[in-house]
Order: structure tokens, then C-alpha cells, then sequence
């Protein structure tokens, strides 16, 4: 539901609505967010901050995109963005169930042969075994298969409780880190924080802030926070004479074309104008290498059925012609 707010946010505030009206007409157009939406209400007529005000119904994420448009008269724009970048979303979402509903259906009409042939047709041709020979699932071969697997997955689950031992110990800033190196997901997480970090900065610096002025605004979020984190590391980065390029490079999930674009010696206002450029070309890429990862899923899955539906034949018709073998002798 938030990408419908969102963008119907955006067209209300575009069309000359002032925030506190918007949310009203957003209550009658979705009952269901009725109850949320009066407490927002009953906050802005207190004179909280919109982003205060729906902090708690939004990711970290969202809530400080809007922190840095709210505080830089940039809300309608963020507004518009968010909306843009939440229905992209959801499409993609709906995308990838209908992917793989046609696979899933596949694996449980498997998962049901594999039982009956367990089952039933399994020890039926154990029972048919002519020459005495050990039914498939009998064999060393066999065995030394299943250990396999049971070591892979046991060594996978105390892999992952590692894992996630180690990413609760991590600071924020670490974590982005290796989300950025992952396989598969990296590619696109990096693009997702190239769009994000350059459309936040060009707002701020659109405003008139310098990078050290961008550090003390970014103190006022959450310790636990990457925007938090980043904003402090840049800080003593810069108290210590070091070129902002070196700090750029510093981290995979920052945009190395920052290094260009504060090289060119711009003002403030172009670079805003540049990042703000960026940050769409980046947002077309984001949605570029999800689909393309969507479009991989389905083939993987078909191949891992192919697999399972080969291993199911060969446990059948190795023991028969090995029976038949036994007949002919």
C-alpha cells in the first residue's frame, strides 16, 4: 500500500493540495489506511514533521529520504521519486510470483511422485529383484549421494547461524559492505545505494550545504544508522586533510562516478543538477539488473527440476534393467 500513497501523495501535491489536505483526501480514497493516516493527521496538527510523523509505518530507508527532502523544502520531489521507485517494486514483485508459480507447482507435483515412489513402487520392485542384486537405494553408490547431501546441508545451516552471529555484531556500515560483494544480489544492491546516496546528496547539496555541513546533518539520524555511520566516518576523513576521492573509493556501495563529478570544480548547484541526473540513470539500472534476475529464475528452476526428475528415472530403471540383466543370464 505505501507505493500508492506515495504517488498519490505526489499527484495530490503536485496538483496545489497542502500536505495536511493530501493525507485527508488519501483517507477517503483507501479506507484501509484510514486509522494510519488519522494518527499522522492528528500529529501534523500538532506541528510534528511529516517524516516524524510516518516513521513509524516506513522503512529506515524511506524515513530518511524524506528527513533530508523535509528538511530542504524537497518533500513534493522525494514524494514523487518514492512513489516512482515503490511501484517498481511492487510490479517487480508481481513479476517474479508469476515466474514462479508455474515451478512451484512443477516441485510439488514432484514432491508428490517421490513419495508414491518411495512409498509404494520402490519396495515393489525391491520385492521383483530376480537376481538377489540390492535395490538402488540399497547401494553404496546411494549412500555415499545421501551423506553428501546431509553434509552440504548441514555444513550450509552452521554456515548461515555464522553468518548471522557475525551480521549482528557488524556495524551498519560493514553490513553495506558486504551486502555490496554478495554473488547475484551484490550488483544490484550496489545499484539501489548508487541511486539512493546520489539523489539524497543532490537534495542536500541543491539546498547550498557543503560536504562538512552534509556531515552534521547526517548526525541527526540514528546512531545505528548507515546514513549515521557514513556521515561521521566522512567527517574525520575530512578533518584529516584527505581528499574526498580516496574516501569514494573507500566503499563499494558509494558511486565511483562521484570521484568525476567533484573533480569537475562545479557549484553546488550543478553538482546537485548532475547527481539528480545520475541518480535517475542509476534507478533505470536498479530496475534493469532486478528484471534480468527475475528472467534467471525461472530457467534455474527448470534445470533443478530436470535434475530431480533424472535422479527419479535412474532410481526406477537402474534396479529393472538390472533385474531384467538377472533374467537373461
Amino acid at each position: 500500500m505505501q507505493n500508492n500513497f506515495f504517488e498519490t501523495l505526489a499527484d495530490l501535491l503536485k496538483s496545489g493540495f497542502s500536505l495536511k489536505q493530501s493525507i485527508q483526501n488519501i483517507s477517503i480514497l483507501y479506507p484501509k489506511m484510514a486509522n494510519d493516516l488519522e494518527k499522522i493527521s492528528v500529529q501534523l496538527n500538532q506541528g510534528r514533521r511529516f517524516s516524524a510523523c510516518i516513521q513509524k509505518f516506513v522503512s529506515n530507508t524511506t524515513y530518511n529520504q524524506i528527513a533530508v527532502a523535509e528538511e530542504h523544502g524537497q518533500l513534493e520531489r522525494s514524494v514523487v521519486q518514492l512513489g516512482k521507485y515503490l511501484r517498481g517494486k511492487m510490479n517487480q514483485k508481481e513479476k517474479l510470483i508469476g515466474v514462479l508459480i508455474y515451478p512451484i507447482l512443477l516441485i510439488f507435483l514432484l514432491t508428490i511422485m517421490i513419495f508414491i515412489f518411495a512409498k509404494w513402487l520402490n519396495p515393489t520392485l525391491a520385492s521383483i529383484n530376480f537376481n538377489n542384486q540390492k535395490n538402488f537405494f540399497d547401494t553404496i553408490y546411494y549412500q555415499a549421494i545421501k551423506t553428501v547431501i546431509i553434509c552440504i546441508i548441514l555444513g550450509g545451516i552452521v554456515y548461515s547461524i555464522r553468518i548471522i552471529f557475525w551480521w549482528k555484531k557488524q556495524k551498519q556500515i560493514t553490513r553495506h559492505i558486504w551486502y555490496s560483494q554478495l554473488p547475484l544480489i551484490g550488483n544490484i544492491y550496489r545499484n539501489f545505494s548508487y541511486y539512493y546516496l546520489s539523489f539524497n546528496l543532490a537534495l542536500l547539496l541543491k539546498s547550498g550545504m557543503n560536504l562538512q555541513e552534509v556531515c552534521l546533518f547526517l548526525g541527526r539520524f540514528s546512531q545505528n544508522s548507515l546514513m549515521y555511520q557514513l556521515g561521521e566516518d566522512l567527517r574525520r576523513h575530512l578533518l584529516e586533510g584527505k581528499k574526498i576521492s580516496s574516501f569514494i573509493r573507500k566503499y563499494p556501495f558509494l558511486p565511483p562516478e562521484l570521484v568525476i563529478f567533484f573533480n569537475k570544480g562545479q557549484t553546488n548547484a550543478e553538482l546537485s543538477q548532475d547527481l539528480l541526473i545520475y541518480s535517475q540513470t542509476t534507478y533505470q539500472r536498479l530496475m534493469r539488473s532486478i528484471d534480468n534476475l527475475i528472467n534467471l529464475v525461472q530457467p534455474l528452476s527448470f534445470l533443478v527440476i530436470a535434475i530431480i526428475i533424472i535422479v527419479i528415472y535412474l532410481s526406477i530403471l537402474i534396479p529393472m534393467y538390472s533385474n531384467l540383466g538377472g533374467v537373461y543370464q
